[in-house]
């Protein structure tokens, strides 16, 4: 049972969202294992971290929700996206079935004209360069350690890890920050200006309340309320949000910040070399993970080569 989640994912690490799509799929027996495990593949890579964002299932999307997710999804053609909203209103239906949602099925309403007619600006809206990144961080009212949060993640710390980063990996000497698997990241001395900040935060004042940090070793802090001595996956996407809502903008993924400076990276090589190479994109990869599989490189360059025709300006730039 459940062979489409693959070895490595059992029923009892998945949540109660992902658990609702392995029944979808599971109570479906038209599917073949394929198909199912492409679905799943699908909808948990590309909807899972929005429904934790928001805390509530797909099958409580709206409309406009269900269109600004599928037209995030960058680099895959128009037709693979419009093709997502079969997937996800196959879903929707299962679940109005089993009576977990009330009410008509959103994507019957929506007009597949709206899916990536906005494509060029979406894309452009993924890099946040380092500059624009700076001047976003100097106007945001926040605690240095929700600024440091910011800043890893822009220095290529995935989301799931950046809770995880103790001071001792950063290496000044060399200019490094130590991952794990022998992976090295440059950091400047930006990088360091914003860590010496959050070094020195103990306290922060916020409109309702103080927030007391207390340091175990981690660079992102904990409240002095908390019980864990770390941040949690789930306590990080809530201090996102509260980050951008308090300050009135538009919320900014810590997804889109770690791939900025992988695009960073390979920016630098294009103006350099006027070219990118499969090698290149292995190199980087091994910055950020200590090692490259092919699958890894050829998704990378394919995001990077979309990336790049859309911001050509990019390439003249220093």
């Amino acid at each position: 049972m459940y062979e489409f989640l693959g070895e490595d994912t059992t029923l009892d690490k998945l949540d109660e969202f992902q658990k609702n799509k392995v029944q979808w799929l599971q109570d479906n027996v038209q599917y073949s294992e394929t198909t199912k495990r492409t679905y799943w593949e699908i909808i948990n890579i590309n909807f899972h971290d929005y429904e934790k964002e928001r805390k509530r299932d797909l099958y409580d999307f709206g409309k406009d929700e269900i269109i600004s997710v599928i037209n995030s999804i960058i680099y895959t053609s128009i037709k693979t996206n419009i093709s997502l909203i079969s997937i996800v209103s196959s879903y929707i239906n299962w679940a109005i079935e089993h009576e977990y949602k009330k009410g008509e099925n959103p994507c019957r309403d929506i007009d597949k004209t709206e899916i990536m007619k906005n494509r060029a600006e979406i894309v452009k809206r993924k890099y946040i360069t380092l500059r624009e990144f700076f001047k976003l961080l100097n106007n945001l009212k926040c605690s240095d350690i929700d600024k440091m949060l910011l800043v890893l993640a822009r220095y290529g710390v995935k989301s799931q890890s950046v809770g995880t980063i103790k001071w001792n990996q950063v290496d000044r000497d060399n200019m490094i920050l130590n991952l794990e698997n022998n992976a090295k990241l440059p950091i400047d001395d930006r990088f360091l200006t914003y860590l010496d900040r959050a070094y020195k935060c103990e306290m922060y004042d916020y409109k309702t309340s103080t927030l007391n940090y207390v340091d175990y070793g981690y660079i992102l802090k904990v409240s002095d309320k908390t019980d864990s001595d770390k941040l949690g996956r789930d306590t990080i996407y809530t201090r996102v949000n509260a980050i951008f809502r308090n300050n009135g903008m538009q919320k900014i993924s810590l997804t889109d910040l770690y791939h900025s400076r992988q695009y960073d990276f390979l920016f630098d090589i294009l103006r350099k070399n006027k070219d990118v190479t499969y090698n290149d994109v292995r190199n980087v990869l091994m910055m950020f993970f200590g090692e490259s599989t092919p699958a890894r490189a050829q998704y990378l360059k394919e995001r990077f080569t979309l990336m790049s025709d859309y911001l050509p300006d990019l390439i003249n730039n220093t």
